[in-house]
């Protein structure tokens, strides 16, 4: 049997039905379910998207418990094989292999981060996965975010000066290759930059100051990979600087709906974490 031929059974449910009847009051609604074993929470949840759109968290207790929830939801949607930024199914870990050690800093997990704080700014609905560590690391704020993004479009005319002034304003490393995130090298009238907001590097071309070409290329190779008529070049969220920190969930559209699964031991280990990360920035405030 098919994923969504399962979903629609899901969603013939009575269970299902009221939980989408009271999702759709106007008031928030608190809504306890027991008995869900295996994948079925999975099934649940996308069922009842289909029913309510909106933006839908889940926070699963731990990483390895948010890691297998979305795999079923990416299976349940058929998104596997789709690039990062054309997914709906969206998934926020922390930016570090280690609670609260500032060196393990892991690039790829502040990509994810970034895509998902990008995309829910945006018009759109998501499922968002994750977990208390990643919820209860501060980011920028919204302004600082908008202010600090630069787009590119192809035939605007933009000296090449001047984004290399913006990113290293924006913190991102000048290099002889770009093979991460955060860096950058300008060769004659050509720029290599791996922004925070996708898979890959990006090459920009430029006729003089006009943006001739933007395309994104495989760092191992060189080879060119796609063609685009814009590009989003965001800096490392997780940069120190002196711009408000804020919660992630103040990201989170007004309408969204939060699923967590162990509540109590969810909100005892956010609570936990808050503590930690209170007495870390004890540590880091000379460091500003």
């Amino acid at each position: 049997m098919k994923s969504e031929e399962l979903v629609k059974i899901f969603l013939s449910q009575e269970q299902t039905k009221q939980i989408t009847t009271q999702l759709q009051k106007n008031t928030p609604q608190y809504i306890h379910l027991k008995g869900l074993i295996g994948s079925s929470p999975a099934f649940i949840g996308t069922a009842a998207a289909k029913q309510y759109a909106a933006s839908h968290l889940f926070i699963m207790p731990d990483q390895e418990s948010a890691a297998y929830f979305y795999n079923d939801l990416e299976n349940l949607s058929n998104e596997q094989s789709l690039e990062l930024k054309e997914k709906k199914i969206l998934f926020y870990p922390a930016s570090r292999k280690k609670t609260h050690n500032p060196e393990n800093i892991d690039h790829t997990n502040i990509l994810l981060q970034t895509d998902v704080l990008n995309k829910i700014q945006t018009s759109g609905n998501y499922f968002i996965v994750t977990y208390p560590v990643a919820i209860c690391e501060k980011v920028i704020s919204k302004s600082f975010f908008k202010e600090n993004t630069l787009k590119l479009i192809k035939g605007e005319s933009v000296s090449i000066d001047f984004i290399t002034e913006l990113l290293i304003e924006y913190h991102f490393e000048r290099t002889d290759f770009v093979i991460e995130p955060g860096q950058f090298t300008i060769r004659g009238g050509i720029i290599d930059v791996f922004s925070f907001a996708g898979e890959n590097p990006y090459r920009i071309e430029f006729f003089g100051n006009e943006v001739e070409s933007i395309r994104s290329f495989d760092p191992v190779s060189q080879l060119s990979l796609e063609h685009y008529e814009e590009l989003v070049i965001v800096p490392n969220i997780k940069e120190k600087s002196k711009s408000e920190r804020i919660t992630f969930l103040a990201y989170l559209p007004a309408k969204s709906v939060v699923w967590m699964d162990e509540t109590e031991f969810i909100l005892n280990a956010i609570q936990k974490e808050n503590e930690n990360a209170f007495a870390e920035n004890l540590r880091e405030e000379s460091t500003f």
